[in-house]
């Protein structure tokens, strides 16, 4: 897969996950939504700066849009939005048969947010 499609299906797959619309991300970044379409098409490049925004907006390291490395995942922030988004990653890891991994992600976002751990046992998926 050639490196712009794999940046566009990242930007999507995320975006997607975190509930956010097309033109939510465009307006956060400052470009215009056919140029988001265009990338997570990918049919378009865009410049370093610009993926540097669109990382900040999606709470993500740039590497992650690279690499798809679950390593480069920012902790969530504690609001509800964010804990959704956090959600959806376990269960792909899980899915993935990437357990311990998500543990330590949601451990990270439970801890994050003051939940505590007092579920950190139980299973997930």
């Amino acid at each position: 897969m050639n490196e712009s499609i794999a940046l566009g299906k990242a930007v999507r797959e995320i975006r997607q996950s975190q509930q956010k619309s097309i033109g939510q991300l465009a307006n956060e970044i400052g470009c215009s939504p056919v140029m988001i379409s265009r990338l997570e098409s990918g049919i378009a490049t865009i410049s370093a700066r610009m993926i540097k925004r669109i990382a900040e907006s999606l709470e993500v390291d740039v590497d992650l849009l690279y690499s798809g490395s679950e390593d480069s995942i920012k902790t969530p922030a504690s609001t509800a939005k964010d804990i959704a988004a956090c959600i959806e990653l376990l269960n792909a890891l899980s899915e993935r048969g990437q357990i311990a991994k998500a543990h330590s992600l949601l451990a990270a976002a439970l801890s994050d947010a003051n939940i505590g751990h007092a579920n950190e046992n139980r299973k997930f998926a």
